[in-house]
């Protein structure tokens, strides 16, 4: 299905638009008011669905390439300008060694590091192994931060710091994120939109915790 607001495409059984955040209910049906229906409302989506999922990107180490270019090229020309044995034993066998120390970094990454966003949760898996799995409620996020070396912004990567009310995980780190700003952009996308969603909730009927305690 497509969004009416922003027409971007959406799956068939969203109640609302992973760009935007668009309600597809106040389109679908009509409104439904707490007087009419206490403690209902209609166009709150209590169903779970993937909306963005993610791994470590390999853009993320184009300046360790570039780096280790740099020093190879370094490394050769002085070998080639001292002509000694040693040199040339840093540059056949030290060089070889480094290359393939952060091709495997690389490929751990990969393997180890996984991200799943859908309307109600964020998942972090990370570990080959030995594997930790972080999951965290959209709605305790709080603030989102991107980092980006210049490097990064050239191409579109990038780190996402998550602040959040969550007591194990006040603070996650997501590295090698692709397309970093749209991504940050979604995150924020679902975490408005579930917070509207609860907060349609509590005008529905649900009693606060200030009337639920309040006595004469």
């Amino acid at each position: 299905m497509q969004c009416p607001a922003c027409h971007a495409n959406a799956p068939d059984h969203a109640k609302f638009c992973p760009q935007c955040g668009k309600s597809f209910d106040d389109d679908r049906s009509p409104a439904v008011s707490a007087a009419d229906s206490p403690g209902i409302v209609k166009s709150i989506d209590l169903s779970e669905h993937d909306v963005w999922h993610g791994r470590y990107s390999p853009k993320a180490m184009i300046g360790t390439w570039v780096f280790l270019a740099v020093v190879s090229v370094v490394a050769l020309a002085v070998a080639v300008f001292v002509q000694r044995a040693e040199a040339w034993w840093v540059v056949g066998l030290g060089l070889p060694l480094l290359w393939l120390s952060q091709a495997l970094r690389l490929a751990y990454r990969r393997i180890s590091v996984q991200y799943r966003l859908t309307n109600l949760w964020f998942e972090y898996k990370s570990g080959v192994l030995s594997r930790t799995i972080h999951r965290m409620d959209v709605i305790d996020m709080e603030d989102l931060q991107v980092e980006q070396s210049p490097i990064e912004r050239m191409t579109g990567v990038g780190t996402i710091r998550i602040f959040s009310s969550d007591r194990t995980d006040p603070e996650l780190r997501l590295i090698g994120i692709e397309n970093v700003a749209a991504v940050s952009k979604q995150f924020d996308q679902v975490r408005l939109a579930q917070r509207r969603r609860r907060s349609l909730r509590v005008e529905g009927g649900m009693p606060s915790d200030i009337d639920a305690g309040h006595h004469v």
